[in-house]
């Protein structure tokens, strides 16, 4: 048996559709699974033969495997993050091993993307992404939905992915026909517009090997594809005793998650049977290596193998001290247009909402400070009013010293209340630059929504005008609350 080397390098931006929840984002996988070559290369072997017992031997029934494509660089393959690797949130030169250190805690979490290991170091990489914006179109008018739009996340162009088919030396032999016929390969979602273009740079078949893989004592078996196994009822499962059974091993400990696999005919516009399955970089410390473990690395590990899934590799333990060799990190590349109305739109709603509840919660802490009975409800409709008119300071300026004396009596730290309206102006603006930094996932903040959407600067005096009037509405119930209370 021989296995046939395919590197391809995207020309244009890839769509490799993923399950999401989001009906206005079409998320890509950051792989290319070997559905996406079984389907490519069937399709080409239909319009040169119409031999259908061969089409189905190939395609159909298992004679070729047709693996997944990971990035690569530099002649490196990366393939997915064993999950059982942890990475330090505070130092991200530093990992550990959570099958050996369970204890890890909240100072660690999982690696994302891909790594490839060398001795005691290990090279971390997430291909690079984009997002596009698109309008919904009104194919019977030919023009753009008002309003309606959507967005495709694309593998960005000139990444590089590595796999192999395995096969005979014949069978071989005519798919690395079909590839060299047109090295322009189309694949993935919208292939008709601006997406899906690939060009064959390598394709080379060479023996497929034998050796059995090398890792002393208690291996860690890694899955590189989601893999399907079923139990005796012939039901997809993600029971370890299962998946123990298959193996011929005990599983020590194992990192792992699960997710529902779906898969669309699209020539027969129809689902296969969704199965649940362990996911790509699910981890599993064993007790031994198991006798047909060189066959499980060869061929791979459960159902449809042929068609990528099943993919795993072994490896040893991990040194004490893993190094990090380089971390690439990814980053979105933004549209070279500008955002479309509706979505700037979305921004702006969505940085009032949030600068706006940081005032309001600021406001309500601060009427709790300030207690009951410190200020009448007179005093403090007047200010609530000053609040509302547009010009609080001017009108601030202008109170009676009566009044200002009582106010002069409250304290928020070191700085008396009067002094604290009087500097409100730096304060909003203090409270605006803290709402900016919070943070929107791991990586993003909202003053990068800010820019990236181009969004002008707020307003302060309405914001201003907010939070004064929610202070001193709270504060006058908090005497009223006060005044229940007894």
């Amino acid at each position: 048996m021989q296995k046939l080397k395919i590197r391809i390098k995207l020309s244009s931006p890839l769509i490799i559709s993923s399950q999401s929840g989001d009906s206005t984002l079409t998320q890509t996988l950051t792989h290319i699974p070997g559905t996406s070559m079984l389907g490519l290369l069937a399709g080409r072997y239909l319009r040169d033969s119409k031999n259908c017992q061969s089409f189905s031997r190939l395609f159909l029934r298992g004679d070729l495997h047709f693996q997944n494509l990971y990035p690569s660089k530099e002649n490196t393959v990366y393939l997915p993050c064993p999950g059982n690797l942890w990475r330090s949130k505070t130092h991200p030169e530093s990992f550990v091993n959570v099958l050996r250190e369970p204890g890890a805690g909240n100072d660690y979490a999982k690696t994302a993307g891909y790594a490839s290991f060398m001795e005691d170091y290990v090279d971390l990489y997430t291909p690079g992404r984009e997002i596009f914006f698109h309008h919904e179109r009104d194919y019977s008018k030919g023009i753009s939905k008002s309003g309606v739009v959507f967005n495709y996340e694309a593998l960005s162009t000139g990444q590089e992915f590595t796999g192999h088919i395995l096969g005979s030396e014949e069978d071989l032999a005519t798919i690395k026909a079909l590839l060299e016929q047109d090295p322009a390969l189309r694949i993935g979602k919208s292939k008709t517009s601006q997406y899906g273009n690939a060009q064959l740079i390598e394709c080379e078949a060479t023996e497929l090997g034998v050796d059995e893989p090398e890792t002393g004592d208690e291996p860690l078996m890694v899955l590189a594809s989601d893999t399907i196994i079923k139990n005796a009822a012939g039901i997809s499962t993600i029971d370890l005793a299962d998946l123990e059974s298959l193996l011929g091993v005990k599983i020590i400990s194992a990192s792992i998650e699960t997710v529902r696999i779906e898969t669309i005919v699209n020539a027969h516009k129809a689902k296969k049977p969704s199965a649940r399955a362990f996911k790509a970089g699910s981890s599993f410390l064993l007790q031994k290596m198991p006798k047909a473990a060189a066959a499980f690395a060869r061929h791979g590990l459960g159902e449809r193998t042929w068609e990528g899934f099943g993919q795993i590799y072994f490896m040893g333990q991990f040194p004490a001290k893993l190094r990090l060799l380089s971390s690439e990190k990814s980053e979105y590349s933004l549209p070279a247009s500008p955002p479309p109305a509706l979505i700037k739109k979305l921004a702006e709603e969505v940085r009032t909402r949030v600068v706006s509840t940081l005032l309001c919660s600021k406001a309500s802490q601060i009427a709790i400070q300030i207690g009951p009975r410190r200020l009448s409800n007179s005093l403090l409709g007047r200010l609530e009013s000053f609040a509302g008119s547009g010009n609080f300071s001017q009108s601030f300026a202008l109170l009676r010293e009566l009044s200002l004396q009582k106010i002069r009596k409250i304290h928020l730290g070191d700085k008396s209340f009067d002094v604290y309206l009087k500097d409100i102006d730096h304060e909003i603006e203090s409270l605006i630059n803290s709402a900016k930094a919070m943070s929107f996932g791991s990586q993003k903040k909202l003053r990068d929504l800010i820019e990236e959407a181009g969004l002008p600067d707020l307003q302060p005096e309405p914001l201003k005008s907010l939070f004064l009037r929610t202070l001193f509405l709270n504060i006058r119930r908090v005497n009223n609350k006060h005044r229940e209370a007894k």
